[in-house]
C-alpha cells in the first residue's frame, strides 16, 4: 500500500506470486477503488517494491521476475506507469538490456540523448556531456576549464586564479547554483 497517484489516500499494488499482472487498484476515497493493469504479461512476478527512483516526487516501480529472471523498472507519469529499463536472461553476459525512451531524466542527466553498451554482465549508461559557455563577470581576467578532457557528464570547474564567493552555475536542467 503506498499513495501512488499521490492525492493522499492510499492506493494498492497487487501482484500474486508467480502471476503475470501487476496491477494498481486506485484508491477514490469514498472506499471504493478502481483497477489500472500495469502489466499484464510478466514471467511469474517475484517481487514488487515502490520509491521515487527518479527523483519527481511520485513513486515509480520496481518488479522482478522469478521465471524469467527479470528486473523491470516502471517510470510512475501522468497518464500512468511506462516501461523505461528491463534487463531479461540469466546475469552471464547474455542477458539483454531494454531502455526506452533514452531521454529518461535516471540517466540522462544533461537531457541530451544517453546511450548504453553492455558486456560481460556490465552495462555502461553513458550521458552525453553537456555543452557549456563559461562568461568572465566583471571585468575578471581569471582563467576558467570546463575539464573537458574528463570527458563525462560531470562538470568540472578549474579556476587558475583566487575565486571568491560570486560564483554562479547555471543551465542544468534550468536550476541554478551559487557559491
Amino acid at each position: 500500500m503506498a499513495d501512488i497517484d499521490g492525492d493522499d489516500d492510499q492506493d494498492i499494488l497487487v501482484t500474486m506470486f508467480n502471476a503475470r499482472d501487476l496491477i494498481w487498484y486506485e484508491n477514490n476515497g469514498s472506499e471504493t477503488f478502481t483497477a489500472n493493469t500495469i502489466e499484464n504479461n510478466l514471467d511469474g512476478i517475484a517481487e514488487v517494491k515502490v520509491a521515487d527512483v527518479d527523483g519527481d516526487g511520485d513513486l515509480d516501480a520496481v518488479v522482478t521476475g522469478r521465471n524469467a529472471d527479470d528486473i523491470i523498472f516502471y517510470t510512475n507519469s501522468d497518464s500512468g506507469y511506462v516501461l523505461d529499463i528491463s534487463l531479461s536472461g540469466t546475469p552471464d553476459g547474455t542477458e539483454t538490456l531494454t531502455i526506452s525512451p533514452t531521454s529518461t531524466p535516471i540517466y540522462d542527466v544533461a537531457g541530451n540523448a544517453a546511450s548504453t553498451s553492455q558486456s560481460h554482465s556490465t552495462v555502461t549508461l553513458n550521458d552525453l556531456r553537456p555543452t557549456m559557455a563559461i562568461t568572465a563577470v566583471n571585468g575578471s581576467s581569471s582563467a576558467v576549464s570546463d575539464g573537458s578532457t574528463t570527458n563525462d557528464a560531470t562538470l568540472t570547474v578549474t579556476f587558475t586564479s583566487r575565486v571568491h564567493h560570486n560564483f554562479v552555475v547555471g543551465g542544468c536542467n534550468g536550476k541554478w547554483w551559487k557559491s
